[in-house]
C-alpha cells in the first residue's frame, strides 16, 4: 500500500499491471516507459525472466511524477504473469498495490479469459485490508473485431464505477491516459488516509526490481517449507483485561457513522453497560434494545487503525441492508488495549414474522406472504454473497423494514463464510429457527395447495412445502 517516505521526500505508490496471456501487459509496460521517460526502454524496465516472450516473474520501472502535499509521487509499475500456473505468484504481486488495471485482450470471441482473471482479481483485492483500486484496459482496439468497452462492460457485468479505458499499447494509445486514471485514483485513497492520519511512513520494504524479485523467492520459499501458514489473529495470545466504558477514550476520528456514533458513545458511557466474555474471542453487552460485540482487541493503535478501516469498507459496501441504527467505533481503554466495537439496534427478527404468520388461519395469505418472506431473504443473501463481506446470516438477526430484509446482526471478523447454495441455506435456517410445531392451528395441507398455485416459483415453494411437512 501507500507510503510516505518522509527520508527521500516521496509518496511511494504501487501501480500494478494484471491480466490473462498475452494480453498486452508488457507491452504496454515498455511503450508507457518510453512516453514517460523517453529512454531506451534496455535502462529502464526489468524483466527478470521471460519464456518463449511471456512473463514469468514481472516487469518493473520507476517514474516519478506530480506531488502530493509537498511530496513527489513515485509510482513503482509492475506487471504480472498472465499463466493459469503462475496464479500464487500474480497474488503475491497484487498484495500492495494501489491500483490494478487488469489488460485484457479486447479481440478475444468469447472474453473467456478476460471474465476468468476478473473474477479472480476481484476475488484477490477483496481479500485485501486496503483492497487497491480498480481499472480495465481493453487493449488491441485497433482489430475491427475488437469488443468496444461498453459491450466488454455488460459481457463481464463490470460495475459502472471500475472504469473501462481503451488502448492499443503497440501504437502507444490509450496507455497514458489509464496510467493517470490509475495514479489518480491511488492518489486519492492516499489522501483519505492521510486526512485520517493512517497514512504509513517510512521507507519502502521494497524499493526496486531486484527487491522485488528477492522478495517473491523468499516468500515462495517460505511457502514451500511450511504450507501451513496461519492468519495473525486478532485477539492476541495474553491476559485481556475487560474495559469499562466510563473509563474509555474514543479514538479521534474512528467512529462510523459520525454523529450518530458518538451519541451511541456517549449513551454507553453514562450506561457503562457489563461486557462479558461469549467465548470464541468474543465480548458483548445488551442494555434496552442494543446490542454490543467485539472481536478485536489490539495492544498498538495502528494494527487497530487498519482493521477498522477494513470493517467499516465492510459495512459500506452492505449500508442499505443493514439496521438503521448501527455504528463501529474504536475505543482506547484505560489499560492500554484498543478495541473495535460493533454496535446495532435489535429489532422484530423475521423469525418472529414467520411465527406470527404461522398462527393465522387463511392458508392463501400465509402461502402469499412466506412466499414474499422467501423472496427477500434470497434477494438479501445474494447482496451479502456478492460483497464478500463476513458475517452471520440468519433469522434471528434479519428484520423486515420498509424497504425489504435489514441486517442487525454483526459482521464476523473472524471467520470466512462457507459457500452455501442460497435455496438449501433458506431451508435450513427454517429449520432451525422455526421447527414446525404439530399445534399450530395452520391448514397445513391448505397451504401447500396456495404454495403450489405459484407456478413460476417452483424451487422456492418445493423448499417451502418440506419445511412445512417437516422434511
Amino acid at each position: 500500500m501507500a507510503i510516505l517516505d518522509k527520508t527521500q521526500g516521496h509518496l511511494v505508490l504501487r501501480i500494478v499491471y494484471t491480466g490473462p496471456a498475452h494480453s498486452g501487459k508488457t507491452e504496454t509496460v515498455r511503450h508507457l516507459a518510453q512516453l514517460l521517460l523517453g529512454k531506451a526502454l534496455d535502462d529502464v524496465v526489468y524483466s527478470p525472466s521471460e519464456a518463449k516472450g511471456r512473463t514469468l516473474f514481472f516487469d518493473w520501472f520507476d517514474y516519478q511524477g506530480g506531488i502530493f502535499h509537498d511530496y513527489k509521487i513515485r509510482c513503482q509499475i509492475v506487471t504480472t504473469p498472465g499463466q493459469d500456473l503462475l496464479r500464487a505468484r500474480r497474488t503475491q504481486l497484487l498484495a500492495d498495490a494501489d491500483a490494478a488495471i487488469l489488460v485484457i485482450d479486447s479481440d478475444e470471441k468469447d472474453l473467456s479469459s478476460a471474465r476468468g482473471h476478473f473474477d479472480e482479481l476481484c476475488d484477490t483485492l477483496a481479500r485485501q485490508d486496503y483492497p487497491a483500486a480498480l481499472l480495465v484496459q481493453a487493449n488491441k482496439q485497433d482489430i475491427d473485431t475488437a469488443h468496444y468497452p461498453d459491450e466488454i462492460r455488460q459481457r463481464l457485468s463490470i460495475a459502472e464505477q471500475i472504469p473501462i479505458l481503451p488502448s492499443t499499447a503497440i501504437e502507444s494509445l490509450g496507455i497514458r491516459e489509464t496510467f493517470i486514471k490509475a495514479v489518480g485514483l491511488a492518489v486519492a485513497e492516499a489522501d483519505n488516509l492521510f486526512q485520517q492520519q493512517l497514512l504509513p511512513t517510512g521507507q519502502p520494504d521494497v524499493d526496486s526490481g531486484d527487491d522485488l524479485l528477492a522478495l517473491i523467492h523468499n516468500q515462495e520459499q517460505a511457502l514451500q517449507q511450511d504450507a501451513s501458514s496461519t492468519k495473525e489473529p486478532l485477539v492476541e495470545q495474553r491476559h485481556i483485561e475487560i474495559p469499562s466504558f466510563s473509563a474509555s477514550h474514543l479514538a479521534a476520528g474512528f467512529v462510523w457513522p459520525p454523529l450518530a456514533g458518538r451519541q451511541l458513545f456517549r449513551q454507553l458511557q453514562t450506561l457503562n453497560p457489563s461486557i462479558e466474555s461469549c467465548g470464541e474471542e468474543r465480548w458483548q453487552s445488551h442494555f434496552e434494545h442494543w446490542q454490543l460485540q467485539s472481536q478485536a482487541v489490539f495492544a498498538q493503535g495502528l494494527a487497530a487503525k487498519r482493521h477498522w478501516i477494513e470493517a467499516l469498507k465492510q459495512y459500506n459496501r452492505l449500508l442499505p441492508q443493514l439496521a438503521p441504527d448501527c455504528a463501529v467505533f474504536l475505543l482506547k481503554a484505560e489499560t492500554g488495549d484498543w478495541w473495535l466495537w460493533h454496535i446495532t439496534h435489535s429489532g422484530e427478527s423475521l423469525v418472529e414474522k414467520i411465527q406470527l404468520i404461522l398462527y393465522q388461519n387463511n392458508p392463501s395469505e400465509v402461502a402469499a406472504q412466506l412466499l414474499e418472506y422467501s423472496r427477500l431473504f434470497l434477494e438479501l443473501y445474494d447482496v451479502f454473497s456478492k460483497a464478500k463481506a463476513t458475517y452471520l446470516l440468519d433469522l434471528e438477526h434479519l428484520s423486515v423494514g420498509d424497504k425489504g430484509l435489514y441486517f442487525h446482526g454483526f459482521l464476523d471478523l473472524h471467520t470466512e463464510n462457507a459457500a452455501h447454495d442460497a435455496l438449501d441455506f433458506w431451508h435450513q435456517q427454517l429449520r432451525t429457527y422455526v421447527p414446525i410445531d404439530n399445534d399450530l392451528p395452520l391448514d397445513v395441507p391448505q397451504t401447500l395447495n396456495a404454495l403450489t398455485q405459484n407456478e413460476g416459483e417452483a424451487a422456492v415453494v418445493e423448499v417451502l412445502s418440506a419445511w412445512l411437512i417437516g422434511e
